[in-house]
């Protein structure tokens, strides 16, 4: 399932980039693309392998210590921190800034 999804994720960013741009463009883009990929707080190695053997299995990334390397793993609560601190840039050094989750985890910055 983690396959197809991530298959249906790349297929729709190359169709979009190609619209946008051009084939050449997607060609130059996909390889050296990184890919950062969320999962729920508390996942640990054994559920990162099964999403990276996914992320092969969909092409994302070839099957080397060099493709391995170019996907990484992050929370979901961090995912969402750092898009908001980017969208929204309101970090500065007199910030403080909590990202609370159900399960009770406060990320605090």
């Amino acid at each position: 399932v983690y396959s197809d999804f991530y298959a249906f994720l790349l297929l729709a960013t190359s169709t979009e980039v190609r619209k946008a741009y051009d084939d050449t463009t997607w060609r130059t883009l996909s390889e050296n693309l990184d890919f950062i990929l969320t999962h729920p707080r508390g996942w640990g190695l054994e559920k990162h392998e099964i999403m990276r053997k996914a992320a092969v299995a969909a092409r994302l990334v070839p099957d080397t210590v060099d493709g391995h390397e170019r996907i990484l793993f992050v929370s979901e609560g961090e995912a969402s921190l750092n898009y908001h601190a980017v969208a929204w840039d309101f970090f500065s050094e007199e910030t403080t800034v909590s990202t609370c989750s159900p399960q009770g985890l406060c990320l605090n910055d």
